[in-house]
């Protein structure tokens, strides 16, 4: 019997694939498919590929108090980290850098923190970050902070770094908690039975149990069913908190068995059909609870239960076979150097036993009054999914997390993303109105810090509306007509001048254009027709090489009568220009934007 359990043992854990290599260890593949975050990530993943990313970091640079991080070695060390976080992207282990080094001035704005302390560069990992391999990614992200200048600090935090930590902490809790267990029962043991020879029993049986457990596990994870990165841990856990019960109840039955009769054999069938029950009685109540799990919505529970239910069967099955033959083949040597005995009365335990069973209702009144507090007490608690708050404070994950919300705000580490679906879109004034009011609506949330949408991305509001865009081009045209009037002519403005002001009204020929594609009714509006004849002549007087296209033909309206440029980005000025002609017509097409913007 002993050498089937070895042999079984040694083939699983030859021929069954690694646990830790089949345990899926990304969360979302345990969430039901309906779930509206994963119906979000599938649109996300459809519309904006580029963005889509399984986890994400935040690099964050403190250059200490009274110190800024956009001067000196501290901004000559966000640049070189923006550097060194692009060169992972080349290999492949991160897809996306957004650095204030490297992004355009709205975008470093938000990256910088008020009081200019505070710097964070912000990496999408190319690949979920889960299990060793996503832990060694993150490591590897992590290195590019080293060295640091003196005086700065830096950290890498945000959901992939703080998983990865919390994953890190939680393995080590467990081996940590393995190896307590074994030393707890070793030493109770050895205070029970006096024995060196007592402990191995279970801790064999367990140890065999566990390797065959995870072996069979291993298996159903690689072709039958998902099992999560976690079943591992709680294999660990169970097994050898109620394996090792059972174990004890068949060692302590067999001693006092055996100091009955001294032959092994009916000590040992006596001890089984004695205990036998019992504790097939106490797994049996644990694996059908553990099994019920199935019916769990969640995977990490429908998945974890079964998986748990079927290590406790086979420790069960290897208390009820390994487990005595092994008292059989060790006899009185179980207790080596003692022999067994019966327990004897007398003794702590006795007289707790005696003095219980006197005072049966005021033990019951006692146990009553203790306990009733903590179970009200209880049933306040509220659950509690910080990940940050269950890491140690020194962690660095955590440290550069409490600098985000020092100087920043919390959730910059790990911001939400809502995505909105428009089938009328959002690229119209009315979109963007309905996309300004969710922006405002979200903000109105419990606990939401800040919104970042593409309303608030924008320098100022008014950029999207038509109407304060007229009115900008309005100002720059009327500034360049007041330059024309007090410089007395085009004679006195320089070339590079004069090209910058051609390639003005070229874009401005462009816009017009958009305007009309995006508008056709805008065609018959006097405004704009003055502005696109104001624009065609001047084009004429300074001689530029901007062909002019049809609106009508642009847009497939036959009984458009209107001409709206079209002009290359590549215009150039050529010859001497007329000022007495350019001026009147700068002045009617500030004239013409005018009344054009008052439609908007």
């Amino acid at each position: 019997m002993v050498a089937a359990w070895v042999v079984t043992a040694i083939l699983l854990s030859v021929l069954a694939p690694d646990i830790n290599k089949v345990a899926v260890n990304d969360q979302r593949a345990f969430l039901p498919t309906g779930v509206p975050s994963l119906q979000a990530a599938q649109l996300l993943r459809a519309h904006f590929p580029e963005r889509m990313s399984s986890n994400s970091a935040v690099g964050v640079v403190d250059a200490g108090p009274g110190h800024k991080v956009t001067t000196g070695p501290a901004w000559e060390y966000v640049e070189q980290l923006t550097t060194r976080f692009e060169a992972l992207v080349g290999e492949g282990t991160l897809s996306r850098v957004v650095s204030p080094a490297a992004a355009d001035e709205q975008t470093a704005k938000a990256l910088i923190s008020p009081d200019g302390q505070v710097a964070i560069v912000i990496v999408s990992f190319a690949e979920a970050v889960a299990g060793d391999e996503g832990n060694a990614r993150v490591a590897h992200a992590e290195a590019q902070l080293n060295p640091a200048p003196t005086g700065v600090s830096a950290y890498l935090t945000g959901d992939a770094a703080v998983l990865a930590a919390y994953d890190h902490a939680a393995r080590s809790s467990v081996d940590s908690t393995t190896w307590l267990t074994i030393l707890l029962v070793v030493v109770i043991l050895l205070i029970v039975y006096r024995s060196p020879v007592s402990p191995l029993i279970p801790l064999f049986t367990i140890g065999l149990a566990y390797l065959i457990s995870r072996g069979v596990i291993a298996l159903l994870g690689a072709h039958w069913w998902t099992i999560s990165g976690y079943t591992n841990v709680f294999i660990i856990v169970v097994l050898f908190g109620a394996g090792t019960d059972y174990c004890l109840f068949l060692i302590s039955r067999f001693r006092e068995e055996m100091a009955v009769d001294h032959s092994t054999l009916p000590a040992v069938a006596r001890t089984v059909g004695v205990v036998g029950e019992t504790i097939t009685s106490s797994a049996a109540t644990v694996i059908v609870g553990l099994s019920t799990m199935a019916f769990a919505e969640l995977g990490l529970y429908n998945a974890s239960g079964p998986s748990v239910a079927i290590a406790v069967l086979i420790a069960l099955v290897a208390g009820l076979t390994l487990t005595p033959a092994l008292l059989a083949i060790l006899g009185d040597k179980a207790f080596w150097p003692r022999r067994a005995r019966r327990f004897t009365e007398g003794g702590f335990w006795s007289w707790w036993s005696n003095w219980v069973t006197r005072h049966p209702v005021w033990v019951l009144a006692v146990v009553v009054a203790l306990l009733a507090p903590l179970a009200v007490y209880g049933q306040g608690l509220k659950r509690d999914f910080d990940l940050v708050a269950d890491l140690s404070s020194d962690t660095p994950a955590v440290r550069g997390f409490n600098t985000l919300a020092t100087h920043l705000d919390a959730g910059a580490t790990s911001p939400l993303t809502a995505l909105l679906r428009d089938p009328a879109g959002f690229d119209t004034p009315a979109g963007l109105a309905r996309l300004a009011q969710m922006e405002a609506k979200i903000a109105t949330v419990a606990n939401v810090g800040q919104v970042t949408g593409f309303n608030s991305l924008l320098a100022e509001s008014g950029t999207l509306r038509v109407h304060d865009q007229l009115s900008g081009l309005v100002g720059l045209v009327r500034r360049g007509e007041e330059q024309l009037r007090s410089t007395g002519g085009v004679a006195s403005i320089s070339e590079q001048a004069l090209q910058e002001a051609a390639d003005g009204l070229v874009e401005l020929g462009m816009y017009l254009r958009q305007l009309a594609v995006e508008y056709p009714e805008i065609i018959r509006n006097p405004g704009f027709i003055e502005s696109v004849e104001a624009l065609t002549t001047l084009a004429t007087v300074a001689g530029m090489d901007a062909p002019m296209f049809g609106v009508g033909g642009a847009l497939g309206q036959d009984d458009a009568t209107t001409d709206a440029p079209s002009m290359s980005a590549g215009a150039t000025v050529g010859g001497p220009i007329d000022a007495s002609a350019v001026v009147p017509q700068l002045a009617r097409l500030t004239h013409g934007l005018e009344t054009l913007g008052h439609n908007f």
